[in-house]
């Protein structure tokens, strides 16, 4: 496993300000390939949840890091019902996105899961470190109609 280079923090508006109630957390690590790992927040004395991981296709990371919010933090149902019938084995918390579900399905499934997105009103941090391939992959953000906010290196010069 390589370091965390990206983590997304996924939760709920603030009523009375423009901050955030954490509720997950996805980070991304990077070595070889790209694998999201996702997280609850455990803001009391929970114990601390399943964990999930999902090996994104490698032009496709922010895609799958939005798939698994819908599948595993929002549970919306017709964004897991298509996914199940689109993928090659049986559904787990483990998923190989590009060896597990065809090109042309992925596609498809990230548009429809976009708008599905969109219907919610959540909330989604970025934090990325330099040299993080989500650098390269920003400007699909401004497609996503969302409240996003992203958190990038600065030079300290």
């Amino acid at each position: 496993m390589g370091s965390y280079s990206t983590q997304i923090i996924v939760g709920n508006k603030a009523l009375y300000d423009d901050g955030i109630v954490p509720t997950h957390q996805l980070f991304l690590w990077e070595n070889d390939r790209p694998a999201w790992n996702l997280l609850d927040v455990c803001l009391e004395d929970q114990p601390a949840g399943v964990k999930i991981i999902w090996l994104p296709a490698p032009d496709e990371i922010l895609q799958c890091a939005l798939l698994m919010i819908s599948v595993f933090i929002l549970n919306d149902e017709e964004v897991r019902k298509r996914l199940k019938q689109i993928l090659s084995k049986e559904f787990t918390d483990f998923v190989e996105l590009q060896n597990d579900v065809d090109a042309e399905a992925r596609n498809s499934l990230y548009e429809f899961n976009l708008d599905q997105l969109r219907q919610y009103d959540i909330k989604l941090i970025i934090n990325i470190l330099s040299q993080s391939v989500i650098m390269t992959k920003l400007h699909l953000v401004q497609d996503y109609n969302m409240d996003i906010e992203i958190l990038q290196p600065c030079s300290m010069d």
